[in-house]
């Protein structure tokens, strides 16, 4: 009855990111910006652990998969960008 929806919740999500990337490069004579936009791949994964009605700890793991293409005036940069996040946290719950 104190917690009516549970003293643990765990939760998934997939779908899409969507990626907006700047390159900027200022080393010598070689400066310059790219800039690109990428639809890329989100999934994440956690458990909230409610302590009380309003207040939580949460712990959850979250993937991003892009393959994003950086352009200037002149060129094109192709990078595949893989990343793993594991975030902690207090979560307040109204």
């Amino acid at each position: 009855d104190r917690l009516p929806h549970g003293l643990l919740q765990p939760y998934i999500g997939i779908g899409p990111s969507f990626v907006l990337s700047v390159l900027e490069v200022d080393i010598g004579p070689a400066d310059g910006s790219a800039v690109g936009f990428d639809v890329g791949f989100d999934f994440r994964a956690g458990l909230n652990i409610n302590l009380t009605g309003l207040l939580g700890i949460f712990v959850q793991y979250k993937r991003v998969e892009v393959d994003a293409t950086l352009s200037d005036s002149s060129d094109d940069l192709n990078i595949d960008f893989k990343t793993d996040h594991i975030t902690a946290g207090l979560g307040f719950h109204f």
